[in-house]
């Protein structure tokens, strides 16, 4: 098995610094991702299932990733709010893409988009790598600035509008 951070942050051996995790996510009314000229998904159609050890989750952490059943389940979509881990091993992430066209694919031309991090004391890392579509890696849709010390960090993720169809 090749050991993944993003995946099994705990099997991996990984630690994080000890801190306060806090993420306002604002996701913006009316955000979608144009898939096709006659699709469009709105923000709360999207969903994890590929990044994290809890990746159903699109927003979940962890105050200690040395106990990894205590985990924080807050949303399956992206949702605005204000979510905040604290503790010796804290680890968060805020993760959701734009559905998948499916198999067999219908369309020559697919779009997809997401917002895909993992915030820990020290930094955001950004995943949207691990989501192609029919031209490559999918549009990110959204922003992260942080601020604060390592003890008390703190992300404001801004989720962004419609986007154009790649074609």
């Amino acid at each position: 098995m090749r050991c993944s951070a993003v995946l099994l942050p705990v099997a991996c051996g990984q630690t994080y610094p000890a801190g306060k995790i806090t993420a306002v996510v604002d996701v913006l009314p009316g955000t979608s991702c144009k898939a096709h000229p006659l699709i469009s998904y709105d923000v709360s159609k999207w969903t994890n299932g590929v990044v994290g050890y809890d990746s159903p989750q699109a927003i979940y952490g962890n105050d200690d990733l040395s106990d990894i059943m205590k985990v924080h389940e807050w949303a399956q979509t992206l949702e605005s709010g204000t979510y905040v881990v604290d503790g010796p091993d804290p680890l968060m992430y805020v993760c959701a893409f734009s559905p998948s066209e499916g198999y067999p694919p219908l369309f020559k031309q697919w779009h997809m988009c997401g917002c895909c991090y993992q915030l820990n004391a020290l930094n955001a890392s950004n995943f949207i790598g691990y989501c192609e579509d029919s031209t490559g890696v999918c549009e990110s849709m959204c922003t992260v600035t942080a601020s604060g010390t390592q003890a008390d960090r703190h992300y404001h993720i801004h989720v962004g509008k419609e986007t154009a169809v790649v074609v």
